[in-house]
């Protein structure tokens, strides 16, 4: 099946190649704010919180959502996800130091907790 759809694709002019790479990068992406969303909604706590929770779990359901049906289309076309989620992760374009960093000391202002040290290991 994966073969047929992938020459129905490159009869149209299609990059197949350019264009699983670019699904798979978009897939590591959706998957990995799905990931922090997921972080962030369990983080937030009090009544101020309770606004923002909402709209955390409505991105986290709605990237997970995006990765689910991306998945598919990216075999489909007779490509794979990497089978390394570091490597996975690193396509998706969003630093993990970065990212916790934000959430930390921006959305999360209530922790009054040290920066975890395991946060200032990682790459960045």
């Amino acid at each position: 099946m994966a073969k047929v759809t992938r020459q129905m694709a490159e009869k149209t002019g299609v990059n197949v190649d350019e264009l699983v790479e670019l699904l798979v990068k978009n897939a590591a992406a959706e998957l990995t704010t799905f990931y922090y969303y997921t972080i962030l909604r369990v983080n937030l706590i009090g009544l101020q919180g309770e606004g923002v929770k909402e709209i955390a779990e409505t991105a986290r359901i709605e990237d997970r959502n995006h990765f689910e049906a991306l998945v598919p289309r990216i075999y489909e076309l007779d490509g794979k996800l990497p089978q390394d989620m570091k490597a996975f992760h690193d396509l998706s374009a969003c630093p993990l130091k970065r990212m916790y960093q934000t959430l930390w000391r921006s959305v999360l202002p209530h922790r009054t907790a040290a920066w975890p040290a395991r946060w200032t290991e990682t790459r960045g």
